[in-house]
């Protein structure tokens, strides 16, 4: 019985989520990664969840590439068949932890941005995703998009940057 409440609790934060977002966040164009449209995979078991947040992202990024993920196996095979720039990584999926895959992704693809998704606000969690190469740690009941929005908008400035200074060389 807690944990329907704690599921239905949950669900009524990310409506009221995405309620927010709608009127709080302007749409951006197309989202480019230098020459390239910013792909984005969401490693998640909990369709819930998964799907609330790829729709709240869709809503504020409209033109961002968002793939879905339930486990390790499919996450790896995404990362190699989609490339993406942007990983949410559950810290806990079944088969394998979210803090394991994202060493096995960072050791192969250290250029993708990978950001821990939990619902535990532990400082051992914290140095974990420190420990494995995680970029970035995210409590799933407490952040925004406005969190999201700066870590995809410094994403793009970075990669505009570096490009720019590689056509200036060559």
């Amino acid at each position: 019985m807690v944990f329907l409440r704690w599921r239905i609790a949950l669900l009524e934060q990310w409506f009221d989520f995405m309620q927010c977002e709608k009127t709080q966040h302007k749409t951006m164009g197309p989202l480019w990664v230098g020459y390239e449209m910013l792909k984005t995979l969401i490693v998640e078991d909990s369709t819930i969840f998964r799907k609330a947040f790829k729709e709240a992202l869709n809503r504020t990024f409209p033109s961002l590439a968002i793939e879905e993920a339930i486990d390790g196996k499919e996450a790896l095979e995404k990362v190699e068949g989609l490339g993406p720039h942007l990983v949410f990584m559950d810290i806990r999926l079944p088969g394998e932890s979210g803090l394991e895959l994202t060493r096995r992704i960072k050791a192969s693809h250290p250029e993708i941005v990978v950001m821990i998704l939990t619902h535990y606000d532990l400082l051992e969690y914290r140095e974990a995703t420190h420990d494995v190469g995680g970029d970035g740690f995210l409590v799933k009941d407490s952040f925004d998009l406005s969190d999201i929005s700066a870590l995809i908008e410094s994403m793009i400035s970075a990669r505009k940057h570096t490009n720019s200074v590689d056509e200036a060389t060559s």
